[in-house]
């Protein structure tokens, strides 16, 4: 798995962008902590996943992962 300093960089971008904006608008900052809830424990699922079985590219895994990950967006 060479790709994982890259896929916590972006991971931390992300949630360093939803850290930036549930601070300034204070009106959505419910909804802005969930979106970046959800992407944080979709990415570690995913990753989790990946490392118990060995298969990084589920792609049966993943549809289920943002299915329910829009779920609790929406």
């Amino acid at each position: 798995m060479t790709e994982l300093p890259a896929y916590l960089s972006g991971l931390c971008a992300m949630l360093g962008i939803v850290l930036v904006t549930g601070w300034r608008f204070k009106k959505s900052r419910g909804q802005i902590w969930r979106v970046g809830a959800v992407l944080a424990l979709v990415w570690f699922a995913g990753w989790r996943y990946g490392v118990n079985t060995g298969n990084f590219t589920p792609w049966e895994f993943n549809i289920f992962l943002d299915s329910a990950a829009a779920f609790a967006v929406m």
